[in-house]
Parts: C-alpha cells; structure tokens; sequence
C-alpha cells in the first residue's frame, strides 16, 4: 500500500528477517510517484546489530538481547536488560551460538561481530534489498560497550558523527 501511495517504506528486519526482501521488492515493485512527493522509491531497513573488537566478543554481548527476548517470550515483560553474566546464566548453549550472520540465506535477527563481520552483512542485505538507508537498533546492557559498538560500526560504514542518531 505504502508504494501504491508514493510513500517511503521502512521494515524491521530484526523483528521478521525472512519478510524483509520479498517486503521490500514488494514495495519498489508496486511503487507508483504522487504528485508533491519524492518521485524515487525510497525504503529503508531496520537491522539489530552488536559491534566489538572481535566476531566473538560481539557475539558474547549479544546475549543481553537474546536474554530479553528470552524474558519477555516467558513473562511478557522484562524490566531491565540483562547483563552478558545473567544473560550467560539464563541462555542455553544453543541460545547463545545461534547465527548472528546470514548463513545459507538466512538472515539473523541479530547480527553481531566484528566490524567487518557487520560491515560486510549489511552490505550483502543493501544489496539484497535496494534499499540505500539502514536504521541499527542495538540492545546492550553495557553503556560503555553500546558507545563503543556504534562508534566501531559507525567507522566501519564510514559514517560520521553527523549522521549518527542514538537514542539510549
């Protein structure tokens, strides 16, 4: 509908990461200009994604997230992100290595690694898309290493401060 009215379409991809490419084509393909609005498809994809040094320290503060999710899916609701050592003590093995890339084509709901890991699965899901406009939400209990995880993204999509927006 979103294109069929010449309007910008954004998707989480960290919510349904299998809808995203069929939603996004879907989207450019049905795409129709109005008049007083941008004449070009615009869209725009929303990915969550942990930044470190390492793929495995990344992968390892990842499972705040996986944590939370984990809480909510039993409870319906978690007041505070876990830390990684409670994450560690409530997660499974299996939780915890879960694919934070895309492996064999699909795509995780949490990507998470190195710069270059995460540089590299955004671009590869760009590519797969069209879209030419990423959102990163981030879910880590740290603050110290959530600053640290945008900044190392950030440099690794050679974006700058400027066009950074974090809500903490």
């Amino acid at each position: 509908m979103a294109g069929e009215l010449g309007l910008g379409y954004a998707f989480a991809g960290f919510i349904n990461p299998d809808g995203a490419a069929p939603a996004l084509h879907g989207h450019d393909a049905s795409f129709r200009p109005i008049p007083n609005r941008p004449a070009k498809h615009r869209a725009m994809l929303a990915v969550s994604a942990v930044v470190a040094d390492t793929d495995s320290e990344a992968q390892r503060l990842n499972w705040s997230r996986r944590a939370l999710l984990a809480r909510m899916a039993r409870t319906g609701t978690a007041p505070h992100v876990p830390t990684v050592d409670e994450a560690a003590r409530e997660l499974t093995q299996e939780e915890k290595d879960a694919p934070t890339v895309i492996t064999d084509g699909c795509w995780p709901r949490q990507l998470a690694g190195s710069p270059a890991t995460v540089r590299d699965q955004i671009e590869q899901m760009t590519k797969t898309t069209g879209v030419e406009e990423v959102m990163v939400q981030d879910v880590i209990a740290d603050p110290l290493a959530r600053a640290h995880s945008r900044a190392l993204l950030a440099q690794a999509l050679g974006v700058g401060p400027d066009r950074m927006a974090a809500v903490s």
